[in-house]
């Protein structure tokens, strides 16, 4: 998804001199050339929402008109973000589900939280009621820690990654945790009735 803040671009009929060109995947025959400022409205999209999951950018100018350009902010989001998402936000809440109610049975959903190098992150758990089993076998939340690391080998450095993970199902928060700057959290729940009100 892709919000525009600012667009100031040369205007031409058809937007045939400078233009920014929105393209749906990468051999799509949908294109919106986008020129202009925010009086010449038909030339403009304010948000615009992808279709399929490849959403290529394309700028080109030519020799004459210099303006100031082009601001937009993206984020990526599941067709269902109650049930997932992926954000660079430094902070933020993920609250599945996210009404009093409790989750349904069978379901699998993914958040993917990544921040800049040089930062860490605090998970705090406010709430947490997942079905409970000795083995966290049938529904679970997992938090994933992908990191690269640095490895020197035969005198060279190179580069590797380390990984850990946490695994829960149980009907009271847990500690908080410190991880690295790019983790995956899921939540599964299988297809039997035995639910709760799953966690922030």
């Amino acid at each position: 998804q892709l919000r525009f803040a600012k667009l100031d671009v040369e205007t031409s009929n058809g937007c045939m001199k400078d233009a920014l060109i929105l393209t749906e995947g990468y051999c799509s025959a949908f294109m919106f050339h986008m020129c202009g400022n925010a009086k010449d409205s038909h030339n403009i999209v304010r948000d615009y929402s992808s279709t399929s999951r490849f959403l290529v950018l394309t700028w080109k100018t030519d020799e004459n008109i210099e303006q100031s350009g082009w601001e937009l902010w993206h984020k990526f989001e599941y067709e269902d973000r109650r049930c997932g998402f992926a954000t660079h936000d430094l902070e933020g809440v993920i609250a599945f589900p996210d009404d009093d109610t409790d989750y349904e049975p069978d379901m699998e959903c993914h958040w993917e939280i990544s921040v800049p190098a040089g930062y860490r992150m605090l998970l705090h758990f406010n709430r947490m009621d997942i079905e409970q089993t000795e083995t966290c076998s049938n529904d679970y939340l997992q938090i994933r820690d992908v990191q690269e690391t640095l490895l020197r080998k035969n005198g060279a450095l190179t580069t590797g990654t380390s990984e850990s993970s946490h695994t829960y199902c149980r009907s009271s928060a847990p500690e908080d945790l410190i991880l690295g700057n790019s983790i995956t959290v899921q939540f599964v729940s299988n297809e039997n009735r035995r639910v709760g009100r799953g966690f922030e």
